[in-house]
């Protein structure tokens, strides 16, 4: 046979998260093959019965006892009620302050959850909304790529137009296109044709066949943009790359969530931490460029920060909760 012991993280629910196992041991009984079965050798639960049940058949036995004591020096059985009964009361008010306590607790963890989940909805949805920006971006780039790849790289006019086609409909939107054998540019935004340095051209080169490009400095303008880019070839065979950048400002208007009445905010980072996009409200913090920079050791524990560190380098998906400032 083949045993298995599940341990809670820390924090978590024993009777939930026993519960929660048994419901999907019982699903995958439902598959097992003919004369397999699943055992259970040991659950917290059975030491929590175990221990609620000894608790409740000791109290028991001391309301007798005092009661039984209470009767023998009193030697009366109505001046035994009384007593009794101010224990019986104090019982049931005791019971009714723990009830009130643990039900405002159960509220209390309830809506802690139920945030936490809305928090997750909304950012997944904010996540979708944002991908699929980028892959409708990278699919416009997939045509602008299949037109220019039929034109030759020396054909100035030609590249022009194709380039300004796309451009045309799509303002604050930039289109670029680079002949990364020779370093010209074509822009939608300047009818110049620019020329890129060696390192520029070399950084080019080093790029994958497609994807999102982080933040960076317009060439041209200087203003914070960030896009999609693809490379490809010319007719001739000569190496060409494409790029539709937007301003960043405009992104972040769009896929920065708030919440709580802009008391929190979302920010976009990279798998190191490096904040991407972040919400432009006055209230939201624009100041650390890494979000270690406020989830730092300063009254967490190191030990959940590094494994935070090690889910966003995995690109898990859940709940870290920290200390900000004490």
């Amino acid at each position: 046979g083949v045993s298995t012991m599940v341990f809670q993280t820390a924090g978590s629910n024993a009777t939930q998260v026993v519960n929660e196992i048994n419901a999907l041991l019982k699903e995958v009984e439902s598959e097992l093959p003919k004369g397999v079965a699943i055992a259970h050798l040991q659950s917290v639960n059975d030491f929590l019965y175990a221990s609620i049940n000894e608790v409740i058949k000791t109290l028991i036995e001391a309301i007798l006892l005092v009661i039984l004591v209470v009767y023998v020096f009193l030697q009366d059985i109505r001046s035994t009620l009384i007593p009794t009964i101010s224990i019986l009361v104090a019982l049931v008010a005791v019971v009714v302050v723990a009830g009130t306590a643990l039900f405002a607790r159960f509220v209390q963890d309830s809506l802690w959850e139920k945030s936490v989940m809305d928090v997750l909805e909304a950012t997944a949805q904010g996540e979708h909304a944002l991908n699929t920006y980028f892959e409708k971006d990278l699919d416009t780039l997939d045509l602008l790529a299949a037109e220019l790849s039929a034109q030759s790289h020396n054909d100035r006019a030609r590249l022009a137009d194709k380039l300004a086609l796309f451009g045309m409909d799509d303002i604050g939107t930039v289109y670029v296109c680079v002949d990364l054998a020779t370093g010209e540019v074509y822009r939608t935004d300047d009818g110049r044709v620019g020329t890129l340095g060696a390192e520029e051209i070399a950084l080019a080169d080093t790029a994958s066949e497609r994807g999102v490009t982080d933040p960076f400095l317009d060439e041209r303008t200087g203003n914070n943009m960030v896009g999609v880019y693809e490379r490809f070839s010319f007719a001739d065979g000569t190496p060409g790359l494409v790029r539709k950048a937007r301003p960043l400002v405009d992104m972040e208007e769009r896929f920065s969530l708030s919440f709580y009445n802009d008391t929190g905010f979302s920010y976009v980072v990279n798998g190191d931490g490096d904040v991407v996009m972040r919400s432009q409200h006055r209230d939201s913090n624009r100041t650390f460029s890494n979000i270690f920079d406020i989830v730092g050791f300063e009254g967490n524990d190191e030990a959940d920060v590094e494994s935070f560190r090690a889910a966003l380098e995995q690109g898990a998906r859940g709940v870290a909760l920290f200390s900000y400032r004490g």
